[in-house]
């Protein structure tokens, strides 16, 4: 009961119903997920991050293929500048830690070497070459990749004085990741006249 002016008023239960309630009960209570709500709330999100985290980490090896393929043409196009620039033979050929000279072992993967070739064996010394005869270091690919190339290219690349190949046909080289998918390599050719490009109409074929 409340007196204003005078008058004597009593507050019913339909305008407060929860008056009777003690404050402290009414404050105490605790608001949240029920479990069932908690239980689908992790369901939808373990099935979004299914679908969601396999795509991501595709594209991230799509990029990865990419970036690596076009450093390698990038070091081609470069072997040719100079050796047009040099009137020179220039030679790129696959390279192990700690890059210094040329090895018939391996992949392209594990690195190369461009390198002025003096006495044109397609080697890299530096008694034969010169001490500051290689040009470019390139260590060895990241991620689980692969570069191989065909049977006309070996273990080195040659651009002779005038910047041409010293193969005179079209070679190519796959590049490749072993956790990717089958068709999602990087098909890099190289031309007669020395110029290198990623074939994106031609995906290596690759076997993961």
């Amino acid at each position: 009961m409340i007196i204003k002016n005078g008058l004597k008023t009593t507050l019913s239960h339909d305008v407060y119903p929860d008056s009777t309630e003690p404050w402290n009960a009414v404050l105490s209570k605790q608001y949240g997920f029920s479990l069932v709500e908690l239980i689908v709330t992790l369901s939808i999100a373990a099935i979004l991050l299914t679908t969601a985290v396999p795509g991501f980490f595709s594209m991230i090896q799509r990029d990865r293929l990419t970036t690596q393929a076009n450093d390698f043409v990038s070091t081609l196009s470069l072997a040719r500048a100079e050796a047009a620039s040099r009137g020179q033979r220039i030679v790129v050929c696959k390279s192990a830690s700690p890059y210094n000279a040329c090895t018939g072992a391996g992949g392209w993967e594990q690195g190369w070497i461009v390198f002025t070739d003096m006495n044109g064996d397609d080697l890299y010394t530096a008694a034969a070459d010169g001490a500051n005869g290689i040009l470019k270091v390139h260590e060895a690919l990241g991620g689980n990749t692969t570069l191989s190339g065909d049977a006309n290219i070996g273990n080195s690349i040659a651009f002779l004085g005038t910047g041409f190949s010293t193969v005179p046909q079209l070679r190519s080289l796959s590049l490749c990741d072993s956790s990717a998918d089958a068709n999602k390599g990087k098909n890099i050719v190289l031309l007669a006249i020395g110029q290198a490009r990623v074939d994106a109409n031609a995906p290596a074929s690759c076997t993961p």
